[in-house]
């Protein structure tokens, strides 16, 4: 029983490697039928992380009662667990997991940043930017919090905060491409349009911007009228 479970799974792994997205699907709807209840935990984890990949929510919402029922008191169960009700749309659970996380754990940021997560799932800009505020306080340094909230900041029309928050994620990771370019779509917004193109020219010059992010930039200097 169980070995035929690992198998199905570790193919259905290979298929989503190849983006064989159906095949995939076919595999883990086997693994179900198969074994319905999983005691493996291993087993129990790669299955829900395929179930995300593949969208199969309710499949990975069966799985993840499973596995907190194995660690109801452990921060990153509840968290996880937390972002499979959010895809699933069950709010009030997923919000309930994440006020336990965090009374166990109080100094970790992941709960924070899920429930950044489920305000955005809520269309709750304001309180996705409270969370990650709390998410920063926690973990400072780290560039892709300071960016998140940046990116919800703009979303609020607070350009100026945001510039404040992708400044400082560049002066962890300098010269990131999409911070650089995030940077100039700030200032744009704030009618700083020299210094935007100096952002925007600056992501074409970095060596680590992604071809993506040499393209945003090029049209944002047209629209500017840049050379």
């Amino acid at each position: 029983g169980h070995e035929k479970t690992h198998a199905l799974l570790t193919e259905a792994q290979q298929r989503v490697g190849r983006r064989e997205v159906a095949e995939a699907r076919n595999l883990i709807n086997a693994a179900f039928q198969n074994e319905p209840q999983l005691e493996c935990e291993k087993a129990l984890l790669l299955r829900i992380q395929l179930c995300m990949t593949l969208r199969l929510v309710p499949q990975a919402l069966h799985d993840s009662g499973t596995l907190l029922a194995k660690h109801p008191k452990d921060a990153t169960t509840l968290a996880n667990v937390a972002g499979i009700e959010i895809a699933a749309d069950r709010f009030g659970e997923a919000s309930a997991h994440l006020d336990a996380a965090i009374q166990l754990e109080p100094k970790r940021a992941g709960p924070h940043v899920m429930r950044a997560t489920l305000f955005e799932a809520q269309g709750d800009m304001k309180k996705a930017v409270e969370s990650y505020g709390a998410a920063i306080q926690l973990a400072p340094k780290n560039h892709e919090f300071l960016h998140k909230r940046a990116h919800f900041l703009t979303k609020l029309n607070r350009h100026e905060e945001s510039l404040t928050d992708t400044e400082a994620a560049l002066a962890l990771v300098p010269g990131h491409g999409h911070y650089l370019s995030m940077k100039g779509k700030s200032l744009v917004a704030l009618g700083r349009d020299d210094e935007a193109r100096a952002a925007f020219k600056a992501v074409l010059t970095s060596p680590q911007a992604q071809p993506n992010d040499k393209k945003d930039a090029r049209d944002q200097m047209r629209n500017l009228g840049g050379q």
